[in-house]
């Protein structure tokens, strides 16, 4: 029997297993395999840590965090874990080559998926043991219930939804879309500071360019993530816009390594990042994987975006939505009950 050929898919988030899952569906399992490289055991449903890192909830305590033993049936998939430190591709063929792990273990591919994801930060930004993620959570937890003033610096979906938390779980401490996000925030207490910019922080102050100096008891970083494709540098720097995010062509592929596609947080496309687009993103390098795989050029697909949706919690009951018009009150609320977990759970095989 010939050697399966083997597709590597770097990083474990939602990306990497829809894309996974999607594989093992449509490849012949006794032709190829599918690997999947993450630095955890377990993947981290992020909607939820929200709530997680605020304060103890034993309806959704310890299922934000999903193992992977049930994801896949027997020969069709493996989870390897370990910290990729180099990609270095076959000098004497044009496809193919390897990855080399920390721990110096070399894992051979024939394609090559990039879906490391984003580098989070503040209090997302956790360690890789499970050990390590409860400690954080926990000084995260009592830094919040001890604070009476708090900062969260950052206007996109992560300060927003972390202010609705807080009020939900600590009612007493005073603190968009656009305007209509905004105001339910307002009505619960959550104060604004707009149209500046925090240039330094510390654990109890933030520093803005207008030199406006606000103190808090706790500060908590909210601004966004960054690409986690530093790794790429050493493959190939062209392949790195100046943001970090990676180039691919309409088949989510690299342009110059037709044996490498890309999908999730760290495509170069101009959306939102989100873990809803993975869905589609993922359909299209599934395909085009097939079909390089076989040899079908007429059978690749372009990606073309996805529908803009924005879906925000305000606490355990309350949300707003965006889906080409602003949305009410129930849409978000959905999403604000379980935080989808029950959904991610599900794409790992956990039935509960």
């Amino acid at each position: 029997m010939a050697q399966r050929k083997t597709i590597l898919i770097l990083g474990g988030g939602h990306a990497g297993i829809s894309l996974s899952k999607r594989l093992c569906s449509q490849l012949n399992p006794e032709k190829y395999t599918v690997l999947l490289i993450n630095t955890r055991p377990f993947s981290i449903w992020y909607p939820a840590m929200v709530r997680i890192v605020t304060k103890y909830d034993s309806e959704i305590e310890g299922r934000a965090y999903l193992p992977y033993d049930k994801m896949f049936k027997e020969g069709m998939g493996k989870v390897v874990v370990g910290e990729v430190c180099s990609i270095r591709k076959n000098e004497d063929m044009e496809v193919g080559g390897k990855v080399v792990l920390k721990t110096g273990e070399e894992i051979c591919f024939d394609v090559l998926v990039l879906a490391m994801g984003s580098i989070r930060r503040g209090p997302f930004s956790f360690g890789n043991t499970l050990e390590e993620m409860e400690t954080q959570i926990r000084e995260q937890r009592k830094a919040v219930k001890a604070a009476r003033r708090i900062v969260l610096f950052g206007g996109g979906a992560v300060a927003i939804e972390y202010a609705g938390e807080i009020k939900d779980a600590y009612p007493r401490i005073p603190a968009k879309f656009r305007d209509m996000v905004e105001s339910d925030l307002r009505a619960r207490g959550v104060g604004f500071m707009l149209g500046d910019v925090v240039e330094s922080f510390t654990k109890t102050s933030v520093t803005c360019r207008s030199g406006k100096e606000v103190t808090a008891d706790i500060v908590i970083q909210c601004n966004g993530s960054q690409p986690n494709t530093q790794i790429l540098h050493l493959l190939d720097p062209k392949t790195l816009t100046s943001s970090g995010h990676v180039r691919v062509t309409p088949h989510l592929q690299l342009s110059d390594h037709r044996d490498i596609f890309a999908l999730g947080d760290i495509i170069d496309y101009p959306e939102q990042k989100q873990a809803g687009k993975v869905h589609d993103q993922a359909a299209i390098v599934a395909n085009n994987i097939s079909c390089f795989l076989e040899g079908i050029d007429k059978g690749f697909r372009e990606y073309r975006g996805s529908y803009e949706i924005l879906v925000l919690t305000n606490g355990k009951n309350g949300g707003s939505s965006y889906f080409g018009l602003l949305g009410g009150w129930s849409f978000g609320a959905g999403k604000s009950r379980n935080l989808l977990i029950p959904f991610a759970r599900r794409l790992v095989g956990l039935l509960d």
